[in-house]
């Protein structure tokens, strides 16, 4: 598998004139690791290899890259002839062409995994870091970030998982920014379900995925890991919950076998929260939420405001969505702890829409990260809806500051 780096970028290759001055190799260093490193000149030009990267940043700068990080070429020079110090008069001499490179110092992506295996290395890996306090603030608040149908593995009009992945670093990207500006006491990842598309719940799948079953449940538990493990960070507290979905379930022929608890989404759940639990110093604070054995719903407290999490798949056909406020009324009447609940997230319907329905209650239905649907267009012309995570803060009067990132 290729990585991240080679997937949505490419280092750039200048052909630069002979410089005027020496250039020495350079260090800088960001919380006693190596950050920036630029090599001194080079014989040949290096392949994009690791070991090779990490062989010519030993020789060049005597410098070891610690455990669980990687060099991320950012620029390299070739000069014709290069300008370097005679050892004996001390001056400056034209030499071989040479090639000098400038190299990132990055945490080894869990994109380079391939198993659950290398996934619980990253996570040993990472390191404890400082978290505001609970009484940072007087007012106390929880953000929520909404992953909603990734459906990692589909090609669509926004095509196919490399350009799911650029918008899916991209979205993280925002959010993260976000919550290091508003300093929650609390962040809620919500994994809506239908993380992946599968290939049991139509047929056309077989023919317009682009990866197959067991890659896009790894793409989704690396994407699940690097989100929590990015949100950790970020506040005090960090509750990651899941939810089962129609195309996270464990199906034969287009059917579902066993209960709403047989879900691929719901393993990746439990499988991150084991990883969790080999690293307590960094990751001691964060807890995990999922619905009961035959339950599609969960119910938290959220900073006093009582919130229900589920997929909202339980309503069909194309134009479901509106009957999701009556179907939820029915849900209210069923349980009392969904009764309790005074605003709902669910995933399904691919686009933002938030509705107050019985009892003053607020449902807040968050929009796709995936690629797009041709097939909606076809069947009810809304077509591709506006993708990106939707963040919203909760706190004791409810919710607020709803933004799709």
């Amino acid at each position: 598998m290729t990585s991240l780096a080679d997937a949505i970028t490419t280092a750039s290759t200048k052909l630069a004139p002979p410089p005027k001055t020496l250039v020495r190799p350079s260090v800088k260093y960001k919380e006693g690791v190596p950050d920036l490193i630029v090599t001194g000149p080079a014989g040949t030009k290096l392949a994009r290899n690791q070991s090779e990267y990490v062989d010519a940043v030993r020789e060049s700068c005597g410098v070891d890259i610690p455990e669980g990080y990687q060099l991320q070429l950012v620029e390299a020079w070739h000069n014709e002839s290069a300008w370097t110090r005679d050892s004996v008069h001390q001056e400056l001499a034209v030499t071989k062409p040479t090639w000098r490179y400038k190299f990132k110092v990055v945490p080894v992506s869990f994109y380079d995994s391939e198993n659950i295996l290398s996934l619980q290395k990253y996570v040993k890996q990472r390191r404890a870091s400082q978290k505001p306090s609970l009484s940072a603030t007087s007012t106390k608040f929880a953000e929520i970030v909404n992953l909603a149908d990734l459906q990692i593995g589909k090609r669509d009009e926004r095509g196919g998982t490399e350009e799911f992945l650029a918008r899916f670093f991209d979205s993280m990207d925002r959010v993260i920014k976000r919550m290091r500006v508003s300093k929650p006491q609390l962040i809620i990842l919500a994994e809506l379900g239908d993380g992946c598309e599968n290939f049991q719940n139509v047929s056309t799948q077989a023919q317009t995925n682009d990866r197959n079953l067991v890659a896009q449940l790894d793409l989704h538990a690396m994407c699940l890991t690097y989100a929590a493990t990015e949100l950790a960070k970020l506040a005090p507290k960090l509750i990651v919950v899941g939810v089962p979905s129609n195309h996270m379930e464990v199906r034969e022929n287009g059917k579902a076998v066993g209960g709403p608890d047989n879900d691929y989404g719901l393993l990746a759940l439990s499988q991150l929260k084991r990883s969790f639990e080999l690293n307590p110093k960094a990751f001691g604070h964060v807890e995990f939420a999922w619905p009961g054995e035959y339950e599609a719903s969960v119910v938290l407290d959220v900073m006093g405001t009582n919130v229900m999490f589920t997929h909202g798949h339980y309503t069909r056909g194309a134009g479901a969505a509106d009957g999701v406020p009556k179907w939820l009324e029915h849900q209210f009447a069923a349980e009392e702890k969904w009764h309790a609940a005074r605003v709902v997230f669910t995933g399904h319907y691919h686009h933002l829409r938030i509705q107050q329905i019985i009892g003053g209650r607020w449902w807040l239905q968050a929009p796709a990260l995936d690629n797009g649907s041709a097939w909606l267009k076809r069947v009810n012309g809304q077509g591709s809806s506006d993708a990106g995570i939707l963040v919203v803060r909760i706190d004791a009067e409810g919710w607020s500051r709803q933004e799709v990132l």
